[in-house]
């Protein structure tokens, strides 16, 4: 047995905590804020499985601008008050 072992993560996202409706739900919020009108579905088609910056990227393309510079920062603080 190995006694080194000072740290174990448990990645539950997913398995006991599925984050992604919640996360979906503030990206379509956000999404709306700058202009892009989507259902809660279509953001869930769109977006669910993909990485953040991946789903960023993909709103940009649809948009055609830029998100704000504190587009992430402010969807992390609004996604840890749910």
């Amino acid at each position: 047995m190995n006694t080194n072992i000072k740290c174990i993560i448990f990645d539950c996202d997913g398995v006991l905590v599925d984050s992604e409706p919640i996360g979906n739900q503030i990206l379509l919020s956000m999404a709306k804020e700058h202009g892009l009108e989507m259902t809660l579905d279509q953001t869930i088609r769109e977006f669910s499985g993909r990485g953040l910056k991946d789903c960023f990227q993909q709103m940009e393309k649809i948009l055609n601008k830029t998100l704000p510079e504190n587009f992430e920062k402010e969807y992390r603080r609004k996604t840890r008050l749910r």
